[in-house]
């Protein structure tokens, strides 16, 4: 592509979008969008939140106004592929071999696994998925790409004016003149762009929450649910990936297994940041030993087994938990079974493993109940520090750490509860603990910030509670 087309492109959708905003709500933008025909949301085609705040919305429509009809339009599909796209929502095609028939690793080429919970969850609901891409090879190709998705998008409108259209589209095509300039201006339409710069910095007086919206204009939303150098840092590892490859490897190749990705690297990057963020001084020749499994094939986690010594039972356990969590870690090799990278995975596991390297007392045997809490609230906060919008869990189970002494008195029974949910009790207190103790440091002041992470990472659940009484919510110790 033009990269000249592009730039200017770039310069366009920055220049519309507005410098002033309110706080807003997801139920003021539904407001917004249920009074309109078409929602236009900017799509950053590698940020998979990005994907995720346009289903969260297309879920929260479709609860709010369950009898409207709805229709999705995705620029991930072809408007050519339509039959083979009604074909497989209508449940008549396999995943496999729909894929193979839209050419969707060469046509669009960014992950699928971003965009299948969007094009299930239309399934399931039996929403219509209209493919609104074309390729087109020439001179001005996005110019023309926006006039060819505005003229089916025309088209629907005016076939079906009782009816409401989200659109997901990458967010450069949202500028005044571009998507907009080609749509019927008497089509009232809402735009809502993602993640970007400008307002995520800015913001910083408003709330933080998991998800923020922003109201930039009447019809002009924006969603903040990452931090913004998670989103640039997504494209970077996606063009890494294609920089390597050469495209003879047919539809079968895999770039998540593949040597010429550094994923060791990129975990290892966010330990050092860590370390000398938190001053936690681990010896920067100890952060490089452990070991990343990415999407381990059956020899590879028989090797595993037998490395770690491992029962089939305890195998089988972190393979479960590989599945519901993405990862699964073993304390003390530092040792990672990775189902797919991200790098809110890779800030948690760097959390797990600073911790193993602060708690060397415990390196020589596996983690009771308690250290296992220990060290989720490590990753948790790990994970935090890198992306401070990283979603909250519930209170579920909070009376247990209110009194950790019944912890202390029965960790034997507790240690066994936690085995048979394949360690999910303990993850889940982590995990409230961790985000609890993460707002309270950041609602705190400055200075004392890095001080009492290392305290946290130095310590163990006792002192965490002690330093962080769960019934006093605003203090900062």
């Amino acid at each position: 592509m033009n990269t000249a087309e592009i730039a200017a492109y770039s310069r366009n959708f920055q220049a519309s979008l507005p410098s002033t905003y309110l706080a807003s709500s997801i139920d003021q933008l539904a407001t917004r969008m249920t009074a309109a025909q078409i929602t236009l949301f900017g799509d950053f085609h590698t940020l998979r939140q990005s994907q995720r705040g346009f289903l969260r919305i297309l879920r929260h429509i479709r609860n709010r106004e369950p009898q409207r009809p709805l229709m999705v339009a995705l620029e991930i599909f072809n408007a050519e592929d339509q039959p083979v796209i009604d074909e497989f929502l209508a449940g008549r095609l396999p995943e496999d071999k729909f894929l193979k028939c839209i050419d969707y690793h060469n046509k669009w080429g960014f992950p699928w696994e971003n965009y299948q919970p969007i094009v299930a969850f239309c399934a399931e609901q039996r929403i219509r998925v209209c493919g609104i891409n074309s390729q087109f090879d020439t001179p001005n190709r996005l110019t023309r790409r926006d006039a060819f998705a505005a003229r089916i998008l025309n088209e629907w409108a005016a076939n079906n004016p009782q009816h409401l259209c989200l659109c997901l589209i990458g967010e450069y095509h949202l500028a005044d003149q571009h998507l907009l300039a080609h749509l019927n201006p008497a089509i009232k339409s809402v735009r809502v762009v993602n993640n970007i710069d400008e307002y995520a910095f800015s913001s910083k007086e408003l709330p933080l929450d998991s998800t923020d919206y922003l109201q930039l204009a009447q019809d002009f939303f924006c969603v903040l649910n990452t931090a913004p150098w998670i989103k640039w840092q997504s494209l970077a590892m996606w063009e890494e990936f294609h920089a390597s490859w050469d495209g003879t490897h047919g539809d079968d190749f895999d770039l998540y297994t593949e040597h010429q990705y550094d994923f060791d690297y990129q975990l290892l990057h966010i330990l050092k940041a860590l370390n000398q963020f938190m001053g936690l001084n681990v010896n920067t020749t100890d952060l490089s030993h452990f070991d990343l499994y990415i999407k381990p094939d059956k020899a590879t986690r028989s090797y595993i087994k037998a490395k770690l010594k491992l029962t089939r039972a305890e195998l089988s356990a972190a393979e479960r938990r590989c599945e519901m969590d993405g990862f699964a870690y073993f304390s003390p090799s530092g040792t990672v079974l990775l189902r797919e990278p991200s790098i809110n995975r890779f800030a948690e596991i760097a959390g797990f493993y600073l911790y193993d390297m602060l708690q060397s007392r415990r390196r020589d045997a596996r983690l009771n109940f308690m250290g296992r809490i220990e060290r989720q609230v490590c990753g948790t906060l790990a994970a935090s520090i890198m992306n401070p919008r990283r979603p909250r869990v519930s209170a579920e189970g909070l009376d247990l750490l209110r009194q950790p002494e019944r912890i202390l008195e029965d960790l034997a029974r507790y240690n066994e509860k936690d085995r048979q949910q394949d360690f999910g009790l303990s993850r889940h207190l982590g995990e409230y603990l961790g985000s609890e103790i993460f707002q309270r440091l950041a609602l705190g002041e400055g200075h004392r910030f890095e001080e009492n992470l290392r305290r946290v990472f130095k310590g163990n659940l006792l002192t965490m509670l002690e330093l962080f009484p769960l019934d006093q919510r605003s203090q900062v110790a």
